[in-house]
């Protein structure tokens, strides 16, 4: 399967003609610090936050081809500092904020980052014994002075096989390994899966899961490369409220939360009276047999007298979920089916940019991974699948034993028997 011929050069290119094209249209829900759940950020005013932030790395002496640590938890200037460094050709390294100090700063070490941006004193303090590294809190005041035409003129001057960020693995087989991740290979899949999947810029996506994880960053990147808006979740603990505060379209999550999700609401219901209990069975049964492609009359009207209530605690809009990291339970995916929501599993790794193979909309067959997207795929003769393109990683940094490049054919790991 080839690709389409990318329409930008870069992911700071991307937003920039975005934020151009979107002016007015929400980008980012935020935890509000004023008191409101939620601050509601429009593209004009997301892009004027990435260019003061772009000042404010350039005044500590990022230049393209650095390395920029990110050690914190989910939030706006995340975000915003992320797509700072992809405007300058600055490679972003995120780090997760539960890592202990020793692994924060073997990843950073094993990277050379020049500066850490972090989220708090404490991720701060993970990475002050690293002789040479610069740390500074993630929610700074950013400079405001900015030579505004270089600026511009350097966001077009990439090629889009440039080093955008390095996602380290879990080293759960030795040392973390930083896959280098390139321009061309997230807006390669974001474009594909923009088409394939039916997003626009009426989306509004759910940010819960970790975007120092690939999954969480082509999700996020694929919302804003439609103009669409990133609702970021405030913690755990208040993910029901945050639901019904952001009201996303869409989001992604691993078959755990999906499955915890479901009993929650299945255990609610013993609770409930006996009809209820009988209409939601009722309900569930003929969602399952419609699923399955069967004849289920009742489950129109079933639907507005049970689904909108349960729907409405996932903010009542949720149309789809992309769920990935681990196989999904069928009885799993009919459940959400059943209530109107269509989960698009697929399958994707690190070093391959992500999502892969995933689900279409209109063709979902739930219980498998779904068809490729934007790369090319082959079995090996012992049943492993083979994908190589655009998504590919070029390697692992510092491990030139391990490197390959687009042309080459990566073996995933992952065999279909």
């Amino acid at each position: 399967m080839q690709a389409k011929p990318l329409k930008y050069v870069s992911l700071g290119h991307m937003m920039r003609e975005v934020a151009r094209a979107n002016p007015d249209r929400p980008a980012l829900m935020v935890p509000s610090p004023k008191g409101k759940e939620f601050e509601t950020i429009n593209y004009s005013e997301f892009w004027s936050r990435i260019r003061n932030y772009a000042a404010f790395l350039l005044n500590c002496g990022v230049k393209k081809g650095d390395k920029v640590v990110i050690l914190s938890e989910n939030c706006g200037e995340w975000i915003i500092a992320h797509y700072a460094c992809q405007t300058l050709g600055a490679i972003s390294v995120p780090i997760y904020p539960t890592l202990p100090a020793d692994q924060a700063q073997y990843i950073a070490r094993d990277a050379g980052a020049m500066l850490a941006l972090c989220g708090s004193d404490d991720h701060m303090a993970k990475l002050t014994p690293i002789e040479g590294l610069r740390c500074e809190l993630l929610r700074v005041s950013p400079a405001d002075t900015l030579d505004e035409a270089q600026w511009n003129s350097g966001i077009e001057n990439f090629d889009p096989n440039d080093l955008s960020m390095f996602i380290y693995t879990s080293g759960t087989t030795g040392q973390p390994k930083g896959a280098m991740l390139t321009h061309a290979g997230y807006l390669t899949v974001v474009a594909e899966a923009a088409v394939e999947l039916e997003f626009d810029n009426t989306c509004v996506f759910f940010d819960f899961l970790p975007l120092s994880h690939v999954f969480e960053q082509i999700a996020s990147t694929l919302c804003f490369s439609c103009g669409g808006c990133l609702g970021i979740n405030k913690n755990l603990a208040s993910m029901a409220n945050d639901l019904v505060a952001i009201r996303p379209t869409a989001m992604g999550a691993v078959p755990r939360f999906l499955e915890s999700f479901m009993d929650r609401i299945v255990d609610g219901m013993k609770k409930q009276p006996p009809l209820k209990q009988k209409l939601f069975k009722l309900y569930i049964s003929q969602g399952v047999t419609k699923a399955r492609g069967g004849f289920a009359p009742l489950h129109g009207i079933l639907d507005k007298i049970v689904g909108v209530k349960i729907r409405e605690r996932l903010g009542g809009r949720l149309d789809k979920v992309i769920s990935g990291g681990a196989a999904l339970p069928k009885h799993v995916a009919e459940f959400y089916l059943a209530l109107g929501i269509n989960i698009l599993q697929g399958y994707g790794l690190t070093e391959t940019t992500g999502g892969n193979i995933v689900n279409r909309p209109r063709r979902n067959k739930y219980w498998t991974v779904g068809e490729p997207l934007g790369i090319e795929m082959k079995l090996a003769e012992d049943g492993e699948i083979l994908m190589r393109g655009l998504p590919i990683m070029k390697g692992y940094y510092n491990q030139p034993e391990e490197t390959g490049t687009e042309r080459t054919w990566l073996r995933s790991l992952w065999r279909t028997a």
